[in-house]
């Protein structure tokens, strides 16, 4: 049996390593970033809230931190390879000059790696402390600048990671009580092409041609915003968990810098020169992250078979407008309407445990996306998902457990319409092609018990 020195060195080396994984990826794929754990993705998430899969489902209820008898670390590393492409369309601008350009591209969304670290800890007998850190929310796109739709978005890169201490409280054998408090911190970097053309054309500069004299603005800004989260396991009969957890909605105000680059025809610079607009200046944009409210079941059916089940509601109707405020009085706001419904996202899995060591896993889900169909943009091109999973977990000693997973998402393609005559819409013109998407994930995870 390794040393309580080895151990501790090998729990730092892997918190130590999720840890430099959040600060390095600041590129995200998806908005809401569910691989949070190997064990949880091997069940398509099934059970997470019941803390059915082990440490790493405190991202999910932090009364699963009530559940080590000693302390405990896990560190995930989580691979997403997305097939992301924009189909042959059409676009125009609100002149009704076509846009040239090329009409489809691949490649849309890079892959990434996304991190994850857990600590759990008791203090007594009733009470657990522990330390989720997490890139909770997350999404890159990115389009070239001889794409058709590049008024509406360019490159998109959102990430937020949240690091949430929690305090759990056993009430007695089948009930633990926990809360905890977030910190989150929000980056945003956003970018589109400049219709310097037709904007000049409008406004009567000589010269100006619709969509063929291109500019480009750049925004980056960001926050830290506060909130909690908070769950219960019950332990009804021998066999069965149920675990109810809630986690909280955080508000952001974002600050930051916009940046102007002009066309090289001069129409850009004719037409700050008269008007005071297109100069780099400060920023400022609001944004809630959704909170959600999640229900799990884990039923044991033999002493080797288990059932799992789960159920999540996610508040997206948080997310109505991205409006971004420029310091520049001269510089008029920018607005996309997003207009986003809340959404439900449900699982079921099994998990079977052929002896001490092994434990198989596998699972379906289904998650409902939230946006419209009529605000959906290439920024966030999201469709309806479905989830097909499997895993695996190995206890390699009695104080190392190691688990790998592979998930399929399935993403129904969905088709984004934009016209000019949209709230914001006036100069990125019209907009009409079809994504679609397919994401592979794999995933890794450590479980290290002191």
């Amino acid at each position: 049996m390794a040393s309580r020195a080895g151990r501790t060195c090998l729990l730092f080396l892997l918190i130590l390593y999720a840890a430099a994984g959040v600060v390095q990826q600041a590129q995200s794929a998806g908005y809401q970033l569910r691989q949070q754990g190997s064990e949880g993705l091997g069940t398509a998430l099934a059970g997470v809230s019941a803390g059915a899969n082990g440490l790493s489902d405190m991202y999910w209820n932090p009364a699963v931190a009530g559940t080590v008898e000693r302390p405990s670390a896990a560190a995930s590393l989580t691979y997403l390879r997305p097939v992301s492409k924009a189909q042959e369309g059409g676009a125009a601008t609100v002149l009704g000059t076509p846009v040239s350009g090329r009409g489809a591209q691949d490649d849309v969304t890079p892959s990434q790696v996304i991190p994850a670290a857990y600590f759990a800890t008791p203090v007594n007998d009733r009470l657990s402390v522990g330390l989720a850190v997490n890139p909770s929310f997350g999404l890159e796109t990115d389009y070239g600048a001889d794409w058709i739709g590049r008024y509406h978005a360019l490159n998109s890169e959102v990430l937020a990671v949240s690091f949430n201490p929690t305090l759990a409280y056993r009430a007695g054998d089948r009930l633990t009580f926990a809360g905890g408090f977030i910190a989150q911190y929000f980056d945003a970097k956003l970018s589109n092409a400049v219709d310097f053309g037709t904007i000049g054309a409008v406004s009567g500069v000589p010269g100006a041609v619709a969509g063929g004299q291109d500019g480009r603005a750049a925004m980056e800004a960001d926050d830290w915003g506060f909130g909690f989260n908070a769950g219960l396991l019950a332990e009804p009969f021998d066999g069965t968990r149920l675990g109810l957890s809630y986690r909280s909605e955080i508000r952001h105000s974002l600050r930051g810098e916009a940046r102007f680059t002009l066309d090289e025809a001069g129409v850009g610079a004719a037409l700050s020169g008269a008007t005071g607009a297109f100069r780099d200046t400060s920023v400022r944009s609001g944004i809630r992250t959704p909170g959600f409210a999640a229900l799990g079941l884990s039923q044991d059916l033999t002493p080797e078979l288990t059932l799992l089940a789960e159920v999540q509601w996610i508040g997206w109707s948080a997310f109505d407008d991205l409006v971004v405020r420029f310091d520049n009085p001269a510089q008029p706001a920018e607005v996309t309407t997003q207009n986003w419904d809340d959404s439900w996202f449900a699982a079921l899995g099994l998990a079977y445990r052929p002896d001490a060591r092994w434990t198989v896993r596998t699972g379906v889900a289904f998650d409902q996306s939230p946006v419209p169909d009529d605000t959906r943009t290439p920024r966030i091109p999201d469709a309806d998902r479905t989830w097909i999973s499997g895993g695996l977990g190995y206890a390699v000693a009695e104080w190392l457990r190691l688990d790998v997973s592979y998930t399929r998402i399935f993403m129904s393609g969905e088709r984004i319409a934009l016209t000019a005559d949209q709230p914001g819409n006036t100069f990125r013109g019209d907009l009409d092609f079809r994504s679609n998407t397919s994401v592979d994930v794999v995933a890794l995870a450590g479980t290290v018990r002191f």
